[in-house]
């Protein structure tokens, strides 16, 4: 059987040792190796390591020495139990004569052949360090086992002991106990000690029970511990209480407390929070929130909760509750909108129509059913149809909102309205540093006081171009889907979305104060679109640091798109574009 690695390193370092020059050459070099290494720095010496490496090292070197000694005593062990155990050696032969060397006579000295003797000797030996290394091991194993069941024995000691000393003796135990000690002649002051708590405690609830809180009493006296020791009668004359009033009653006592809102108004706050004036729903799929099991679509509150609040008590001035209650009782998928939230890309024409059809349902002047624009287009015209539509039909072409009560056209409301306004600003001149005066146009949500009346006219006056713009928006999405679902069989047709996102700041990772200020940081323009191939849909995105957006900033966007339409799609013939459509493009 070959040797293994080891063995052979073994049996290569015993020869180095059994050579003196050798073994001294061999120590020369390791000496040699080691000055060299500390000399580079590669070896650090104790003095040049930190604390916790110090600390470390003297751990690794205790626990050396540790694994040195328990060897030395190991092999000491063994040797003295072979020099017990051994066979002993036997006589050397009688050598021959040293004449007979000399004048020739008699046969030739042959060494003695004591090979077998001493490799049954080796397997002895062998055999002897095996079996005692096995019961080294089974008497290190009983060993563990008697330190656990010590253990355990302690633990369960401590446990018992702190059982027994954190029960308490029931009330026959220290009563007898205080007798013993009593008819002894001692503890003459503890008697009269308890004797005073006990007829102090009966008198303090009598006193209790003429305050008004009988009930909440009885049932806190007539407990199991009286029924066990059967002192409920003694209790009853004590406390002077009917048999009636000291029934046990098994359980806690609840406590009669302040009963709160009434079930009918947390109902109401949580159909206001799920109005859609008040919230909005989440398109996404993914927006959804899950607690305790109940999955719930995310909503978004239209306002602040103060102002949600007084708009609730305004509506329900019948009820009464706190601001801390109402915002307590917000249902866990009515949420405020965060930053990420919000929606950026609104509509103007739909926003303000949006706006003055929800002052509408909120003073009651229409359904909320029709609270969207979509369904309140819907219910001013007879059909969905371009005819409708464009106010061209005969049954619906004056349209005009009803109103149920016309005695509060002249009532004072506010709402409110998107619209443009300029602002005076004061800039200062680079060159002379004189401060001028600019007029800048700005988009403003404006808050418009006027009556009823004034608020539908508005609204009826934007009905027109409402309409048109509802119909032209269904009209452009039904034409879109129609597109995608012919281009989709047709292998030589493709369709280009295309969108510019809003101008991006680039930021560094770290970067120092100045920069923060003033034109340093680069602007870029992110040209955003997707691409509908077949079946397949691609997504894109190219980056410039040009700002531009103009036709021709569009057409170098879209240059790589073309590339790779023609490197992966070759059979593509036809393109379809689909955009905003801004002035620019």
């Amino acid at each position: 059987m070959p040797l293994k690695a080891k063995e052979r390193a073994q049996r290569y370092r015993d020869r180095i040792k059994a050579d003196t020059d050798r073994h001294k050459t061999y120590l020369e070099n390791e000496r040699e190796g080691w000055l060299k290494r500390t000399n580079t720095g590669k070896v650090k010496s104790i003095d040049d390591l930190s604390e916790r490496a110090k600390r470390q090292k003297c751990k690794a070197w205790k626990k050396a020495s540790q694994r040195y000694q328990v060897k030395k005593r190991e092999t000491r062990q063994i040797e003295e139990y072979i020099q017990l155990n051994s066979l002993p050696t036997s006589p050397v032969d009688l050598e021959p004569p040293a004449q007979a060397f000399a004048f020739g006579v008699g046969p030739a000295p042959r060494p003695p052949n004591n090979r077998g003797r001493r490799r049954m000797h080796h397997l002895n030996r062998s055999r002897t360090v095996r079996k005692l290394h096995k019961v080294e091991q089974e008497l290190k194993q009983q060993e563990r086992l008697v330190e656990k069941y010590k253990k355990r024995l302690n633990r369960l000691k401590s446990k018992e002991i702190k059982k027994m000393l954190s029960e308490k003796d029931s009330p026959r135990t220290k009563t007898n106990r205080l007798i013993r000690e009593f008819g002894n002649g001692n503890m003459t002051s503890k008697v009269r000690k308890t004797l005073i708590f006990h007829h102090t405690l009966v008198e303090e609830l009598k006193q209790k029970r003429k305050k008004g809180r009988q009930a909440k009493l009885n049932s806190r006296i007539s407990g199991k511990v009286l029924a066990k020791y059967r002192l409920l009668d003694e209790a009853r004359k004590q406390l002077k209480i009917s048999r009636r009033q000291l029934q046990v009653k098994g359980g806690p006592v609840k406590k009669q407390g302040n009963p709160g809102i009434p079930r009918t108004y947390k109902e109401r706050i949580l159909t206001f929070y799920e109005r859609d004036d008040v919230s909005r729903i989440k398109p996404g799929k993914r927006d959804t929130i899950t607690k305790q099991k109940n999955k719930k679509q995310i909503r978004l509150l239209t306002d602040t909760l103060l102002n949600l609040y007084n708009k609730f008590m305004s509506e329900n001035t019948f009820i009464w509750v706190s601001y801390s209650s109402f915002c307590n009782l917000r249902p866990f998928w009515v949420k405020p909108p965060s930053l990420k939230d919000r929606d950026t890309c609104q509509c103007k024409r739909h926003e303000n129509a949006q706006l003055l059809i929800e002052k509408l349902v909120s003073l009651k002047l229409t359904s909320s059913a029709f609270s969207s624009v979509d369904t309140f287009v819907d219910s001013l015209c007879c059909k969905f149809s371009l005819e409708c539509m464009m106010g061209k039909c005969e049954q619906c072409q004056d349209k005009s909102i009803k109103v149920p009560d016309e005695n509060v056209l002249d009532n004072r409301t506010v709402w409110y309205q998107w619209e443009n306004s300029k602002k005076s600003v004061v800039t200062a001149k680079k060159s002379s540093g004189a401060e001028e005066i600019k007029e800048i146009k700005i988009v403003v949500k404006q808050k418009i006081d006027g009556s009823v009346q004034e608020m539908i006219k508005c609204l009826e006056e934007q009905i027109p171009e409402l309409c048109e713009h509802v119909y032209n928006l269904r009209h452009q999405f039904h034409l879109s889907k129609l597109l995608k679902t012919y281009c989709s069989s047709k292998s030589d047709h493709a369709i280009i979305h295309i969108d510019f996102s809003e101008n991006w700041e680039s930021k560094y990772g770290n970067e120092i104060q100045s920069v923060h200020f003033g034109g340093s940081h680069v602007q870029v323009t992110l040209h955003t679109g997707i691409l509908y191939i077949a079946e397949d849909c691609i997504p894109f995105c190219t980056i410039s640091d040009a700002r531009r957006h103009d036709l021709q900033a569009i057409w170098a966007n879209l240059d790589p798109v073309f590339s790779y339409i023609s490197q992966h799609y070759p059979d593509v013939r036809y393109l379809h574009f689909q955009s905003d459509g801004p002035s620019t493009q």
